[in-house]
């Protein structure tokens, strides 16, 4: 099963059986000596893990591309609630051949959510 996101213009199809959502506290929490806790949390920021299915590798490195910008960019879709404004980290790939259609290639990557 995927769906898409918009990552800097470009449509990436996502597969959702095997996406996550983690909360990153910004911050520390630590506890006094009389068990209290006491921190400087500040905000969270969501951190999303995605794979793309397995591309042709043309598709995958016209996707790869769009997702090594260096900057902030703006990321859409449902699976991220709306549009907001991400850094992308490509965290590896996966690589199989189909018997007719040559290599194929999956790009696994996180969106880290700029506060």
């Amino acid at each position: 099963m995927s769906d898409a996101l918009v990552i800097g213009g470009v449509r990436v199809p996502v597969r959702v059986d095997n996406a996550a959502e983690e909360i990153e506290t910004i911050g520390s929490l630590s506890k006094s000596a009389s068990g209290r806790l006491r921190g400087d949390v500040s905000p969270v920021r969501r951190v999303w893990s995605f794979s793309t299915p397995e591309l042709p590798l043309n598709d995958s490195a016209r996707i790869e591309a769009a997702m090594q910008e260096t900057a902030e960019v703006s990321c859409s879709g449902a699976l991220l609630g709306g549009q907001k404004t991400c850094i992308v980290r490509i965290t590896g790939f996966s690589h199989s051949r189909g018997p007719q259609s040559g290599l194929r290639r999956a790009i696994h990557f996180q969106l880290i959510e700029v506060q």
